[in-house]
């Protein structure tokens, strides 16, 4: 996933599967360089997730 920097603060909404990241120790995953390899891209921003998570509820 692509790094990005946003001016109006709402970034993607990444997740993680903790098994790909077991091997990391505590001071390995506080380095960004170490976890990027492992996201997995949910929605490409927190006003697409709301926007898709309150259609479906609506319906």
């Amino acid at each position: 996933m692509q790094e990005v920097d946003k001016k109006d603060g709402d970034y993607p909404i990444v997740w993680f599967y903790h098994q790909d990241l077991k091997h990391l120790d505590e001071d390995d995953l506080r380095i960004r360089e170490n976890l990027i390899p492992h996201v997995q891209g949910l929605f490409p921003s927190s006003v697409e997730m709301f926007n898709v998570m309150f259609k479906q509820i609506r319906h």
